[in-house]
């Protein structure tokens, strides 16, 4: 029997074997690229902390312990705003990696 032949006499369970495989299949690459985006938008956030923290000057030589422009109250909202969706992201993250070995882990199938 041919491929074709074989499409069309394909029992409803084939048929709809092929499908879920295929949404299955579309779905895991959707929800792991999700979470890449999500990690990579959480190494952008701390990397941000990390140069708002990083209040060296710019040469070894100089005395001044952060840049002549340094605004406190401008730094600390910037950093205050950068902690927090820090934090929001890593919620985000772990949530969306919950999600992924709920519904993707072959260990897990019930």
């Amino acid at each position: 029997m041919s491929k074709f032949a074989e499409k069309l006499s394909a029992s409803n369970k084939d048929i709809k074997s092929d499908r879920a495989e295929m949404l299955a299949e579309e779905v895991a690459l959707e929800v792991n690229q999700f979470v890449g985006n999500l990690k990579k938008e959480r190494l952008s956030l701390k990397n941000k902390v990390n140069r708002l923290t990083d209040l060296a000057p710019d040469s070894k030589d100089s005395l001044r312990p952060a840049n002549k422009d340094f605004d406190a109250s401008q730094w600390v909202s910037e950093l205050h705003d950068a902690k927090m969706k820090l934090k929001l992201k890593e919620i985000s993250l772990k949530v969306a990696e919950d999600i992924e070995k709920e519904w993707f882990s072959e260990e897990d199938v019930k």
